[in-house]
C-alpha cells in the first residue's frame, strides 16, 4: 500500500516535468493509481482463505467464484513471486481489459456515482436519454454490498483521497441496496415487499429520464419465482411495456454457480418503451397468445434454446403480450393484475407443454398427467426442477386450477420426487428433485394397480431389471400395456448419459416387444379382487 502511494507522487512529478498542468498531472496519476489498485484487488481475489483449487482446469478459483463467501477447509493460493500468479499478472490482466474497453470507446464517457432510485438529472444536467441499459440486481441471489466489503477495506486505504465521495464510510452502504435480504429487511414477506418497491422506484426514475421515443434495455436472467415476478411487476407498474425480447447465451456450463443446477444458461434481453395504453382485459391477452405463441416457440427452437431457457423464452413472449394491455383487468373483478399476470405465465407453460409433447413424443399425448409431467420435466430440466416451474408444468399437465398444490398432487404424494432447497446463483431456491426408480421401489412408493400411472409401472420394471429380474420386469410392464413402450422410447431419447435409469430402459427396450407384453400379461398373477369390484358389478346390474 505504501509503495502504491509513493508511486502516485512520482508520477505527478514526472508529468509536471513534461509541462503538464498540476491538475492534468494529478488526473493522469489518479487514473494510473486507480488501475494499479484494481490490480491489487485481483491479487487479493486470488489469494485468500476462500480461494480453492479447480482440478478440472488445473488452476485456482477466485474468492467469489460462487458469488458469495463460500468457506472451504482446503483453500489454495498462488505464489505472488511467480510470473503467472504475481502482481505483474494482475496488472497485465487489467491492461488487457483496459485496451479492450479503449478499442470499443471512440468518445469520452462520463462516470457518475449516484442513487439509481433518483432521476439522473440530479447528477447529470439536462439528462434526457435515448437509451438506458441495465443489468439489475437479481432479487437476493448476490449480496453485492457485503461482497464488496472484501475489496472496500483495501481500496479505501489507497483511493480515499482520490474518490472521497465513494469511500467516506466505514464499509459499503447497505440500507438502500436493491436486493432482497430477509435478515436486513425483517423476514421473507418484508424482503419481497422491499425489493419490489425499490425496483419500482428505480424503474420510475429511469422512465422519467428517458426521452419519449427512447428505449429501456433490461437484461434479466434470474428465474426464481419471486425474483422474476417481482421484477416484472415493478417494471410494468412503473410505466413500461415490453416491445421485443432476445435470448443471449451468457453463462458457461462449468460456472460453479450454475453447474448441475436448475438454472438458466440464456439471459433474456427485454426492450421496453414508455407505456401509453390504458389497460385491457385478460381475454384479449389470451387471444393474442393463441396467434403469437406457436411461431415464437418455433423461433426459439431454431435458435437452439432448450430446457429452462425454452420455458423462460415462452414466458417472456407472454409478458410482452400482457405488458401491451397493462394493467390487466378481470371482467369478473375476482383477480388482481398481479394474479392475472401469473395466469398469463401459467398459460405460456401450457403452450410449451403441448408443443414439446408434439415434438419429442406425440405418441404419449393421451397418457396420464403424472407420466406426461415426468417425461416433460426430465426433457426440460433433467433431474432437478425449480419449484415455480414444476408448479406451472404440473398445472398444465393436470389441466386444472384447483386450490391444492399441483406439485404435491402429481409428484410428492406419488413419491415421484421430493422438495429440497438448492443454491442457484447464490440464492436458496426450492426445487423438486426426482426420486430414482429403485428408491421408489424399495420404499413401496409405486402403485402397481391397472389404473396406476404408466410411469409407476415403468419404474417398477426398471427397478426389477436393476435386480436382474427380467420376467418380473416384463410382467410389471405388461400392466401398462403397449403404450409403456412408447413412453420408454421417449425417455430413452431424452434422458442424459450416463444414467443408470437410461441403461435399464435400454435393456427393457432390447428385450421386450409388444407381443411379449401380451404373453406376460396372460401369465401374470391375477389381481386379488377387492370389495369395490363387487360393488361396481352390483351397480351395473
Amino acid at each position: 500500500m505504501r509503495l502504491l502511494n509513493e508511486k502516485r507522487s512520482i508520477i505527478i512529478d514526472e508529468e509536471k516535468r513534461k509541462d503538464r498542468s498540476k491538475a492534468d498531472a494529478e488526473d493522469y496519476s489518479n487514473a494510473i493509481f486507480t488501475y494499479l489498485t484494481l490490480a491489487l484487488g485481483k491479487l487479493l481475489d486470488y489469494n485468500s482463505v476462500l480461494t480453492s483449487w479447480d482440478a478440472s482446469q488445473g488452476s485456482i478459483r477466485n474468492t467469489f467464484s460462487r458469488h458469495a463467501y463460500a468457506w472451504t477447509w482446503d483453500h489454495a493460493e498462488g505464489d505472488v513471486m511467480q510470473e503467472r500468479t504475481s502482481y505483474d499478472w494482475c496488472i497485465s490482466s487489467i491492461l488487457k481489459s483496459l485496451e479492450g474497453i479503449s478499442e470499443r470507446s471512440s468518445k469520452s464517457v462520463n462516470i457518475t456515482i449516484g442513487d439509481a432510485a433518483k432521476p439522473p438529472s440530479k447528477y447529470i444536467p439536462n439528462a434526457g436519454f435515448d437509451v438506458i441499459i441495465t443489468d439489475p440486481p437479481y432479487y437476493g441471489n448476490v449480496q453485492y454490498a457485503e461482497i464488496s466489503d472484501f475489496f472496500y477495506v483495501w481500496f479505501k486505504r489507497t483511493l480515499k483521497d482520490v474518490y472521497p465521495e465513494a469511500l467516506n464510510s466505514l464499509d459499503t452502504p447497505k440500507t438502500d441496496e436493491a436486493v432482497a435480504n430477509k435478515v436486513r429487511h425483517g423476514g421473507s414477506k418484508l424482503k419481497d415487499q422491499f425489493y419490489e418497491s425499490k425496483m419500482k422506484e428505480i424503474f420510475i426514475a429511469m422512465n422519467e429520464s428517458l426521452n419519449s421515443d427512447g428505449a429501456f434495455i433490461l437484461w434479466f436472467a434470474h428465474k426464481a419465482g419471486n425474483a422474476w415476478s417481482s421484477t416484472i411487476h415493478a417494471l410494468l407498474e412503473s410505466g413500461f411495456n415490453i416491445t421485443a425480447l432476445w435470448g443471449v447465451r451468457a453463462e458457461m456450463e462449468r460456472s460453479l454457480h450454475i453447474s448441475g443446477k436448475a438454472s438458466l444458461r440464456t439471459n433474456i434481453i427485454m426492450v421496453c418503451r414508455k407505456h401509453t395504453g390504458k389497460g385491457g382485459y385478460i381475454q384479449d391477452v389470451l387471444s393474442t397468445l393463441e396467434s403469437t405463441m406457436e411461431p415464437r416457440l418455433k423461433e426459439l427452437e431454431e435458435y437452439g434454446i432448450v430446457g429452462p431457457d425454452f420455458i423462460m423464452g415462452a414466458q417472456a413472449e407472454a409478458l410482452k403480450a400482457a405488458s401491451q394491455l397493462w394493467p390487466l383487468q378481470d371482467p369478473e373483478e375476482k383477480l388482481t393484475p398481479h394474479q392475472l399476470l401469473e395466469l398469463v405465465l401459467d398459460q405460456a407453460v401450457g403452450y410449451v407443454t403441448n408443443y414439446v409433447t408434439r415434438k419429442i413424443a406425440p405418441q404419449i399425448t393421451g397418457v396420464d398427467a403424472t407420466t406426461k409431467f415426468y417425461v416433460l420435466a426430465r426433457h426440460l430440466y433433467n433431474d432437478v426442477v425449480p419449484y415455480d416451474d414444476a408448479r406451472r408444468l404440473a398445472l398444465a399437465c393436470l389441466g386444472t386450477t384447483g386450490e391444492g398444490d399441483p406439485v404435491t398432487e402429481i409428484a410428492l404424494d406419488t413419491g415421484l420426487g421430493k422438495l429440497s432447497t438448492e443454491s442457484v446463483l447464490g440464492a436458496r431456491t426450492k426445487v423438486l428433485s426426482f426420486t430414482k426408480p429403485v428408491e421408489r421401489y424399495r420404499k413401496s412408493q409405486l402403485s402397481t394397480n391397472e389404473g396406476a400411472p404408466i410411469i409407476d409401472h415403468i419404474h417398477h420394471a426398471v427397478a426389477l431389471i436393476e435386480e436382474n429380474k427380467k420376467t418380473q420386469a416384463e410382467q410389471a410392464l405388461s400392466m401398462a400395456g403397449a403404450v409403456s413402450l412408447d413412453v420408454l422410447n421417449a425417455l430413452y431419447q431424452i434422458l442424459q448419459d450416463p444414467s443408470v435409469e437410461k441403461t435399464n430402459i435400454q435393456t427393457l427396450l432390447l428385450t421386450i416387444s409388444p407381443e411379449s407384453l401380451i404373453t406376460a400379461r396372460a401369465t401374470a398373477k391375477p389381481r386379488t379382487p377387492k370389495i369395490t369390484d363387487y360393488m361396481e358389478e352390483e351397480d351395473k346390474r
